[in-house]
């Protein structure tokens, strides 16, 4: 149970990783409400599926990346700016379901190191 626990609060700390560099560069980006608004509204969306993100990895992947992609829509639409960082749970979200192309070349790298 400890573990569980644990493991928890490692992954909350993870998706807060995440989604923070994105909320305190976004005053540098663009101070407007309207781009705060967004950012807020993803965020919560982003960390709520990464807290998860270890039942079903995939899906999470895609729940973060449709809102990434929602909220880049309305923020282009409205003429609002977000931080660049705003990828970062969408990188850590395709890095919890083994997408990154880091990982599987140095998988690949160490099986063929032996």
């Amino acid at each position: 149970m400890a573990n569980r626990a644990r493991s928890a609060r490692t992954d909350a700390a993870v998706a807060l990783g995440a989604v923070a560099p994105a909320l305190v560069h976004q005053s540098a980006a663009d101070p407007s409400g309207a781009a705060s608004l967004a950012l807020g509204g993803y965020a919560v969306v982003a960390v709520a599926a990464l807290t998860v993100r270890r039942r079903a990895p995939v899906a999470i992947c895609c729940l973060v990346f449709a809102a990434f992609a929602a909220t880049e829509a309305a923020t282009s639409v409205a003429g609002v700016s977000l931080s660049a960082l705003t990828l970062l749970p969408v990188a850590v979200a395709l890095s919890s379901a083994g997408v990154a192309p880091l990982t599987g070349w140095a998988v690949q790298r160490a099986r063929t190191s032996r």
